[in-house]
């Protein structure tokens, strides 16, 4: 029997933030001089890398792709009233002793729908991707 974990909507979204963030990261290096130095510019379909403005607009086209995705994800969540992978008081209380009792092979105390360590890196995700599109916006806007 297949477990169904999360949504056919939640898997679509995270794979757009996922596919968002790689690209970022990929064409963000290429915005320095690498592409030349390391002939990444000789691989097959790649002779664009050397162009700064070219991957600036890709970079530009899939950070509106993750601010797309990100607020979709907000907005899906927050019309369904599911706050659930929001850390609770005490999760990080919860997190030690879970993890006590792995490691010592204790017996684990009765989860939710989402561990306590899971609520908190969803706490650190989000935080990480305000700070990353306030500071895109900041630098794009030259504020």
């Amino acid at each position: 029997m297949k477990i169904k974990r999360q949504s056919i909507f939640n898997q679509i979204t995270h794979l757009g933030i996922m596919i968002s963030v790689f690209a970022l990261i990929f064409s963000g290096i290429l915005q320095m001089p690498v592409a030349k130095r390391y002939m990444i510019y000789k691989l097959p379909l790649m002779s664009w890398s050397v162009d700064y403005y070219i991957s600036l607009m890709i970079h530009y086209i899939f950070s509106i792709s993750l601010i797309f995705f990100v607020f979709l994800h907000i907005t899906y969540y927050i019309l369904r009233k599911d706050f659930s992978m929001l850390p609770k008081k005490g999760d990080i209380k919860k997190s030690i002793k879970l993890i006590y009792a792995i490691i010592f092979n204790k017996e684990e105390e009765p989860c939710e729908k989402y561990l306590p360590e899971q609520r908190l890196a969803y706490l650190g995700l989000v935080i990480i991707m305000a700070v990353l599109i306030i500071t895109g916006l900041i630098k794009t806007l030259k504020i």
